[in-house]
């Protein structure tokens, strides 16, 4: 298998087994049902554990050269397959088995760590996952789990917290890597994904609003909503928003029921420029 690193797919390989073997013992995987979707397999250092312990087994790799050094290494395992292609453009419908719990892991590059999320979080992807074990940089694991109020708590915090339960898991410092990331990693999982007809809000607009307040987290809300119009803000207040209170200061729950609150109020058809949240830094591999 290739040696050499492919930086501008920001490839951190994985190298201590005792980190692979920690993630997967915390899955405690059923062969008898589960279904791997492994993102990011890269030289096999998770692959290696995985595949004894699951049903099936799907190793997702962008780099051909790689992928082709997986078909040869788990060669043996007939319920292991290797697709070579980029997770974020894989259809999950084509991945899943009936029968089987889709389970999706992954030491990702952090570059895409934000797409990826967004991606599991989808509410077409929520329908077909049970949960999604990732390494990402320590500190968007922190920001995943922050609580209103801190410095940390942003979109994905709510989104997360709003459409999973999440949870970190365990660090893991850079020399667990080659070559060594600039920043420490943790594991991440979200699980007990909730459907969209369970939010009772409007999805899309409730991640419209995230989006709009947020790319002005240090204004008052009210300025990150000024795309509601004056007439929806003054119903808002009228139902006891307080539109002085600043973004990371609500809750997700709270999130959820503005969504509500501002879908009762009738079409809100245009919608605020987009604004992302989660940072681009240097990347892992498995």
């Amino acid at each position: 298998m290739r040696k050499t690193v492919r930086r501008r797919l920001g490839q951190h390989f994985l190298i201590d087994p005792v980190a692979a073997a920690r993630l997967v013992d915390s899955l405690a995987l059923d062969p008898g049902q589960d279904l791997v979707v492994e993102i990011g397999a890269g030289r096999g250092a998770l692959t290696e554990f995985l595949a004894p312990r699951c049903g099936r087994l799907v190793a997702v790799e962008l780099d051909y050269q790689l992928a082709a050094g997986l078909s040869q290494k788990f060669r043996e395992y007939s319920h292991v397959s290797v697709v070579v292609g980029d997770f974020l453009k894989q259809e999950l419908q084509d991945l899943c088995s009936p029968g089987m719990r889709l389970r999706i892991v992954g030491n990702i590059p952090y570059a895409i760590t934000s797409a990826i999320i967004l991606r599991i979080l989808e509410p077409r992807s929520r329908r077909l996952i049970h949960d999604v074990t990732l390494t990402v940089q320590r500190e968007v694991a922190e920001r995943i789990v922050a609580k209103p109020g801190s410095k940390a708590y942003g979109v994905l915090s709510v989104l997360s917290q709003s459409l999973a339960v999440p949870e970190v898991l365990f660090g893991i410092p850079p020399r667990a890597f080659r070559p060594r990331p600039s920043v420490s990693s943790a594991v991440v999982r979200w699980g007990q994904f909730r459907q969209a007809e369970e939010l009772g809000a409007d999805e899309e607009l409730f991640r419209r609003l995230l989006r709009s307040a947020f790319g002005q987290r240090r204004k008052m809300l009210r300025n990150g909503l000024l795309w509601l119009g004056d007439a929806r803000l003054r119903a808002l207040e009228a139902l006891g928003w307080d539109l002085n209170r600043r973004p990371e200061e609500l809750s997700p729950e709270e999130w959820l029921q503005l969504a509500r609150d501002v879908s009762s109020l009738g079409s809100t058809d245009v919608g605020p420029a987009e604004a992302k949240d989660a940072p681009a830094e240097s990347g892992a591999h498995g």
